[in-house]
């Protein structure tokens, strides 16, 4: 893969701000992944080193196993360490309960990104006392 020297910075924008993302478990376990993985190996002899991929739709737990398999798969089949370790990053409406559901499942799911849920914990884990100082 040729990229013109004048593009690299805008595919390094791109590649680093990649996100796998795919509703259909299938079509991300043939396609998805098989792309990414495609573009990080041609852009890593560029000198760009991908360092992960997030997935935010699906069944999470499923496809974050079914990444690191393949992830580790073609680091043996192509002899790059390197990509056994990449960075898988969940994110999807992640709650609590969310996380605690993906360890009961077995998940290979490396950073949870959460936002929407983000100081809104639905379960109070100790009552904070009011601050009376006057």
């Amino acid at each position: 893969m040729h990229i013109p020297p004048k593009n690299i910075g805008i595919v390094k924008c791109i590649f680093f701000k990649c996100s796998l993302t795919t509703k259909k478990s299938d079509h991300f376990s043939r396609s998805g992944i098989l792309n990414f993985a495609a573009v990080a190996m041609s852009l890593n002899d560029l000198g760009y080193r991908a360092i992960g991929i997030r997935i935010d739709s699906g069944d999470l737990a499923y496809l974050s196993n079914i990444a690191r398999e393949a992830f580790e798969g073609i680091s043996k089949q192509f002899n790059v360490e390197w990509f056994a370790t990449l960075i898988i990053v969940a994110s999807n409406d992640i709650n609590e309960d969310t996380i605690l559901s993906l360890n009961d499942q077995g998940h290979s799911i490396d950073v949870f990104g959460i936002g929407t849920h983000l100081g809104k914990v639905k379960k109070k884990f100790a009552k904070i006392p009011e601050n009376n100082h006057n």
